[in-house]
């Protein structure tokens, strides 16, 4: 019978763990890769007021954030209305694969993908409590690989910041 030592086992190997911060904007919170750009692109002109985080590799490889106050009881179905009827307003194609009851992350979310020249967006819109908050995942066609790791962390993390108000 043969035993082995403890000097010839050696341990797993253990992936990296990539370095996060805590970003806080508005009202949410969420964690992001560290090494990434954060840029604040207010109201207006394309889109709402939004936070973009950039990876530092691909600048079209980015986690959009938005958040907009809604009545306390708003359901995800109403939530789901809300976006069908502003899609509706925008060129055929433009919006795709909306589910109105999806789950991302073990939380309840609509999801849906925009498509514009050169890249999609992947939109996971989440509810906490009067808070609607949205996670775009933008990448270029058919690289999600690429960004699937900050947007995973980022719908795992992003919460409501509780204030005294």
């Amino acid at each position: 019978m043969t035993v082995a030592s403890a000097r010839e086992r050696r341990p797993s190997p253990t992936a990296p763990v990539a370095a996060t911060s805590l970003l806080v904007e508005g009202h949410v919170q969420l964690m992001v890769p560290a090494e990434w750009a954060v840029r604040r692109i207010p109201a207006g002109g394309a889109g709402s007021a939004r936070v973009e985080v950039i990876s530092p590799v691909d600048p079209e490889a980015v986690v959009h954030v938005t958040q907009v106050r809604v009545n306390p009881t708003e359901t995800l179905a109403a939530t789901a209305e809300t976006l069908r009827a502003a899609m509706a307003k925008e060129s055929p194609g433009v919006f795709t694969d909306f589910k109105a009851d999806d789950r991302k992350a073990d939380r309840p979310a609509v999801t849906y993908t925009e498509v514009r020249p050169g890249h999609d967006i992947v939109w996971t819109v989440l509810l906490d409590d009067d808070l609607r908050i949205g996670i775009g995942c933008q990448f270029m066609r058919d690289s999600y690989v690429d960004i699937r790791k900050a947007c995973d962390m980022a719908i795992q993390t992003v919460r409501k910041v509780i204030s005294g108000n």
